[in-house]
Parts: C-alpha cells; structure tokens; sequence
C-alpha cells in the first residue's frame, strides 16, 4: 500500500466576540491565533496531503459564522484535502455543524463521526461532551467506537478525540473506561490522536500508539505541580506505511519562549 500522509493541527482557539480575555490578550498581546493558522496552512500547501485532522478547540467559544470562516479558510488553503474535526471542550457543536458541515439543524448532541480515507477508516469521538475540560467517553460512544471498527478497511483504523489518555504528568490525560483500551487493542487501530494538553507527547495505552498535538494559539509546559502558559504553537507532520506504521513530527512556529501565566496543578 502506499505511504499516507497527514498533518495533525490541534487547539487553534480561533478568536472570536465571545472568547475568553485570555485569548482575547493572547491575540492582542502576542499573535492573533488566525495567524498561526494562516502560516501553518501555507506550509502545508503543496504537501500532497491525504486528508488532515483537526482535535478539537477549532474556535474558542465561537459562533456559527465564525465555523464558516474556518471552514473557508481551511479549502482556500487546502482545497480537496479532507478534513476530519473533532470537538474540544471550548467548541460549540450547534455552531459547528450548522457554520463548518453546513448542516441544517438544531442538533447540539455529541458529535460522531467515521470515515474512509484511502482505506483508512478515521473515527471521530466527543470526549469532552459530558465534562468538558475533564472528559469522558460514556457508553454510547464506545458502542459507537465498537460499531465502528467492525468496518471493513484494508489499512486498518485511526481515533481521533480531544482528550489523550496519556501525558507528561498524572493530572494531565483524561480517566476513560478500561472498555475503551480493550476496544483499542482488538480493532486494528493504528493510532490515536488527540490535542487539549498544548503539547506534544507520544505513548502507548492498550497496546496503541497514542499521539498528542501541540497547540497552534499557545503552549503549555507541563511540570510536576504546575502548568507554564507560554507563546510557544506548533502542530505535527505525520505519515502512515503500508504496514501501518505511524511516525510524526512536530513542526514549531514560535522559537522564543515568553511566559504568559502559571496555574498550579495535581498538588
């Protein structure tokens, strides 16, 4: 089989009228979000991209044409590369399937999704559905997941969701039901994706590789009892072999380093 490639862009909380200050400073202060953006899809163009996942917080707390200005953006850069979103926790699904699908709807339940790409089958969680930063993957999801990977694909199965289940600290990763690991482990998934901790970190979970994307609005060093808020962005490169081997690479658009505030955490 040929060799797939794919980027992997997480946490790009696009600015918008109902961001937090936080962001609102970030983009004011330090570089809009819709910029890094803008440079990562200009480095992307001309990859020959088989599609390209985005793991949620797209546009932080934003409204249904702010979903359209997203998606306008993505196929200005990127036309005819496909696109497979999940949702973060600052996402609103109403606003996305309404302004990015072009749906017409009033459903504002999780938001599920599977795929085929070239062979691959791409299966969509919302694991911030239920508890927001925290997550969770509840039973209708997994039976959704099991559903899923019953698929026929000759390349196997990637997951892409918000919340990875491995990290650098313990307060980190989300709890998620050992269901899932074991669901993981017989379905011939290649790889897990995911992003909300703004950093990039590799590890395996239920015999799975799992990836984590940095952010594209901003980084967080996460150390022992505390979590750094920097001006750091990235996202990853990523490419799959025949055998379904995955490899990345995380691609950094920020070289400095500037501290833009400090939380304690899992003391």
């Amino acid at each position: 089989m040929e060799t797939l490639h794919f980027a992997h862009i997480s946490d790009t909380h696009l600015t918008c009228g109902g961001s937090s200050p936080f962001m609102q400073r970030v983009a004011r202060e330090v570089r809009d979000p819709w910029d890094n953006l803008k440079d990562c899809l200009c480095q992307l163009q001309g990859k020959a991209l088989d599609f390209v996942l985005l793991t949620g917080d797209l546009v932080h707390e934003g409204e249904e044409e702010d979903y359209k200005a997203l998606k306008r953006l993505l196929e200005e850069k990127l036309p005819g590369v496909p696109l497979c979103c999940a949702m973060g926790n600052h996402d609103h699904r109403l606003a996305f399937r309404r302004g990015f699908l072009g749906e017409n709807t009033e459903d504002a339940g999780p938001y599920l999704a599977y795929t085929q790409v070239k062979g691959l089958g791409i299966i969509t969680l919302d694991s911030p559905y239920l508890h927001g930063t925290d997550g969770t993957l509840p039973p209708d999801q997994l039976e959704f997941l099991r559903k899923s990977l019953e698929q026929k694909t000759p390349r196997g199965n990637i997951v892409i969701l918000h919340h990875p289940v491995v990290g650098q600290q313990p307060w980190g990763p989300m709890e998620a039901p050992e269901e899932y690991f074991e669901l993981l482990e017989n379905g011939k998934v290649r790889g897990v994706f995911a992003g909300h901790l703004h950093c990039s970190f590799h590890g395996w979970r239920g015999g799975v590789p799992h990836y984590t994307a940095g952010s594209l609005a901003f980084g967080i060093d996460m150390e022992e009892h505390r979590a750094v808020y920097t001006d750091q962005w990235c996202y990853h490169l990523c490419r799959m072999e025949g055998d379904g081997t995955v490899s990345f690479w995380p691609v950094a658009l920020s070289p400095s380093r500037q501290v833009l505030q400090i939380k304690p955490m899992g003391s």
